[in-house]
């Protein structure tokens, strides 16, 4: 095993970032109990132990280990590529180059073409239908295997010799092969029947420790009860690659502890954001007293995605200005369940596609799966168009759009769903502002070459981004260099949590180096092309300060949006004009839509562009959480197909202070009445509720793994106890994990039922009717022309096949003739 763990640690890295000769990569090697049940971990609460079981030839052991490693993004059922062989992964470079991102995708195909050779290539091709394979053989499977000879198992599969002489004897609980479609499977026993107790889940990492060549450490599943029913999934979080077996098994949905995405543990799906890609989920067989689980030879950590193909008939058209998050959430949910054109056009000038959230949180190299929320192929899988011209002019009234390149195309529903620019370009070259993949990487190497670093903004990003270069610094041995935070504009992280607990946060800040600047006034700079030296003053004080940065990084808030289209939108009637704001964002209803007070949603507005409606009576929401922004462009695609769908969101704020995690589950600039501490603050682990009214309108988690899954949940569900409760009761967080846990039934996975919703189209003017008139009249137009394709088609395909029989049958009458001619020519010379 040790040879194992000295092959993995053998990571490059990344071409884009300078590889320093202190760089190393850390891998902690934890090993869980068998049976995982719903507990409330804390950052001290995990426990090794290794497993001692005697190995035998070629047989699964069930080694019940963590490794904390980030899986590349696979697709099928094929190796984890990061897990493979460096030199494996530039044999084939055109193999590596044939998989590249829609032409008309901004920077994108550019970013991937910079990556080089060095970058494995993660997105495989093949498919495999697991589950037809298996109610084929589930038959005979059995019977071929315990009958089967040395020639008959060369049949199944090309194996080696040694694994042939391996598998002799071997009986079904310990191992069953079978080759289908080019990829091995395996039966496998995990535990016994009675083993897991109900509602629990169990972690396992499935591998031969004989064979150290062909461990992978992502060969690790998940496998639950419910109510007496077995499922399996795999180990990983979509979004930020999560071991989930620190998260909380609720009802039919295991939810990630660090980003709270939520999967049906029944097929994998993703039913709550912030993540886009699903989960790879396997049967499971109880046979007599065992378990047994089907999975393949490798198991992938996320399986593909299955989107309807675009069709003809269906006129109707939907295009989504923008490439943000909110954007890519609604396409995936169009094709969900629509079958018309979808049009996209990008908007961003950087950072297309991309996970801007991952920035701040982690300062170290990225990987391509981290820095895209979805792969790069996804546009063309889905039949999507991309156009990259830019809009002069939408016509409201006549729902049509004009384009720069001459194009005029007739719509059914618009989204703007574009990103935001957090700050103005700075003249200084060492200012920067990390907006997409190419500039973390400029600002890491700049990072590891300087003394001084400062971060501007007081914001939950600016907090998080002095503290992750804090612990990428250590962790490469750069603990001398220093870290200042400026906080200027609005304090936002202070305003949402509160003084104290702000007070708390800034004192574990400056355990760990890092120095809070907070109530200061910048009085000027010095510099020409660099930032040499910056001098402030506290507020009230006369005395001035600088200090000379070598390095200075803006995380301030959101502010101008990167297209303005509300100037390009015309309406027969002003009054439907939409507002916006001084930074050219949207002005939208709960509805989404950009007509306030008006019911047709033809055209909405999501995401960074947009100021939603505050559920907690704070005004107006606009974030860049992530998670926030995909849950809002899923329900905004649900109401331009005409589904009534209610938007109920809170964002989920996350922080890592070294080894502790704060998590924070409720809006920003939260205006709340009061704030009960339970716990001691200034011990390792505390929880904040922050009240209005006497109702929680917040919580925060400091030092806990997981629980404000359950305070999230309970809060969701209206299980909250008031204020009185909370602060007449001690340690009230147990007793709103027990309620969450007794109604465990309720948590159950809901966007496979709201997808199939029927549409209700609301029409209330005159020209409604007339549109859905001829979109009934185009569509049986469509319906008939499509049939008559159809018709068509089988009778090319009647003549041809009548053509080929008659060829035949002449070219058997010839060869008939010709042979009892040669018979007569034979017996005449005879």
């Amino acid at each position: 095993m040790n040879s194992i763990f000295r092959r993995l640690s053998k990571r490059s890295i990344h071409p884009l970032y300078k590889n320093n000769p202190n760089i190393h990569k850390i891998f902690l090697h934890r090993s869980l109990s068998s049976i995982n049940s719903n507990k409330i971990l804390t950052s001290s609460s995990q426990t090794s132990s290794h497993s001692k079981e005697p190995a035998s030839n070629f047989k699964l052991k069930l080694l019940l280990l963590t490794l904390g490693l980030a899986p590349f993004l696979t697709k099928s059922f094929s190796p984890a590529p990061e897990c493979q062989d460096p030199s494996q992964n530039n044999q084939n470079p055109s193999e590596n180059s044939s998989k590249t991102p829609h032409p008309s995708i901004p920077r994108t195909e550019q970013i991937y073409e910079s990556l080089g050779k060095s970058t494995p290539n993660f997105y495989v091709s093949s498919t495999f239908d697991l589950h037809n394979m298996i109610q084929e053989e589930k038959l005979t499977m059995k019977k071929e295997l315990e009958e089967a000879s040395e020639e008959e198992i060369r049949r199944l599969g090309s194996m080696s010799d040694k694994q042939i002489e391996s598998m002799k004897g071997v009986g079904e609980k310990e191992n069953e092969l079978v080759k289908k479609g080019g990829l091995m499977y395996r039966n496998i026993t995990v535990l016994e029947k009675g083993m897991l107790k109900n509602n629990m889940k169990v972690q396992i990492s499935i591998c031969d420790p004989d064979d150290p060549d062909s461990y992978q450490p992502m060969n690790k599943v998940l496998i639950f009860n419910r109510d007496g029913k077995y499922y399996c999934t795999g180990s990983y979080c979509g979004y930020d690659f999560t071991d989930l077996n620190d998260g909380i098994f609720i009802g039919n949905k295991i939810i990630c502890p660090t980003c709270s995405s939520a999967y049906n543990i029944e097929n994998g799906l993703a039913d709550i954001g912030p993540t886009l890609r699903n989960i790879t989920s396997f049967p499971i067989q109880v046979r007599q007293k065992d378990v047994n689980l089907i999975v393949p030879d490798h198991i992938p950590a996320f399986s593909m995605r299955e989107t309807l193909e675009r069709e003809d008939i269906d006129p109707r058209v939907y295009i989504i200005i923008g490439d943000s998050e909110a954007a890519l959430s609604a396409v995936i949910t169009l094709r969900y369940s629509f079958t018309g054109r979808i049009i996209v056009l990008p908007t961003s000038s950087s950072g297309a596609f991309e996970n801007k959230e991952i920035f701040p949180r982690k300062f170290g190299p990225l990987n391509k799966a981290e820095v895209f929320l979805v792969e790069p192929d996804l546009f063309q899988k889905a039949k999507v168009d991309v156009i990259s011209a830019s809009i002069l002019k939408i016509d409201h009234d006549n729902m049509t759009v004009h384009f720069s390149n001459d194009e005029k195309v007739e719509f059914d529903g618009i989204l703007f769903a574009g990103s935001a620019t957090k700050d103005v370009p700075s003249k200084f070259s060492n200012v920067y502002t990390i907006s997409d993949y190419e500039t973390h990487a400029t600002v890491h190497n700049e990072v590891i070459k300087a003394k001084n670093v400062c971060v501007f903004g007081g914001t939950f990003e600016a907090y998080q981004q002095a503290i992750s270069i804090r612990n990428y610094l250590n962790m490469i041995k750069l603990e001398d260099v220093k870290i200042t935070l400026f906080e200027r504009d609005t304090n936002e992280f202070i305003r949402t949590v509160g003084p104290e607990v702000g007070n708390r946060i800034i004192n574990e800040f400056k355990k760990h180096k890092i120095s809070v600047l907070r109530n200061i006034d910048v009085t000027h700079t010095e510099g020409d092309h660099k930032l040499k030296a910056i001098y402030f003053k506290h507020k009230g004080f006369q005395k001035e300060y600088f200090i000379a940065p070598d390095v200075c990084i803006n995380e301030g808030e959101l502010k101008e949006v990167d297209h303005k289209y509300h100037n390009t939108i015309f309406f027969d009637k002003p009054k439907w004009r939409p507002t916006v704001d001084d930074y050219g964002a949207f002005k939208i209803d709960r509805n989404f839509s950009i007509m306030i007070g008006f019911v047709q949603r033809g055209m909405l507005a999501c995401g960074q562009n947009a100021l939603h409606r505050s559920f907690l009576g704070n005004g107006t929401v606009r974030t860049p959480n992530t998670g926030y922004n995909v849950q809002a462009g899923y329900i905004a695609a649900l109401l331009m197909l005409h589904k009534t769908i209610k938007f109920e969101h809170l964002p989920l704020q996350r922080m890592t202070i070294g080894d502790k995690e704060l998590y924070y589950y409720g809006e920003r600039m939260n205006h709340f009445d009061d704030a009960i501490i339970e716990g001691d603050l200034n011990s390792d682990k505390f929880i904040c509720y922050y009240l209005r009214n006497d109702i929680v309108c917040g919580i925060l988690t400091f030092g806990y793994v997981n629980l404000h899954l359950y305070l999230m949940e309970a809060m969701k569900r209206l299980m909250m106890p008031c204020g009185q409760e909370i602060r007449l009761q001690k340690d009230c967080y147990k007793s709103i994990v027990d309620k969450v846990m007794k109604n465990s039934s309720e948590f159950i996975c809901t966007k496979q039922f709201e997808l199939a919703k029927k549409s209700q189209i609301m029409m209330v003017r005159g020209s409604d009717v007339e549109r859905y008139s001829k979109f009934r009249t185009q569509l049986k137009s469509n319906v008939q022309e499509k049939r008559k394709k159809e018709a068509e088609e089988r009778q090319m395909q009647k003549e041809m096949q009548d053509r080929k029989m008659k060829e035949e049958i002449d070219k058997r009458k010839i060869e008939f003739v010709q042979k009892k001619k040669d018979e007569i020519i034979k017996k005449m010379k005879e």
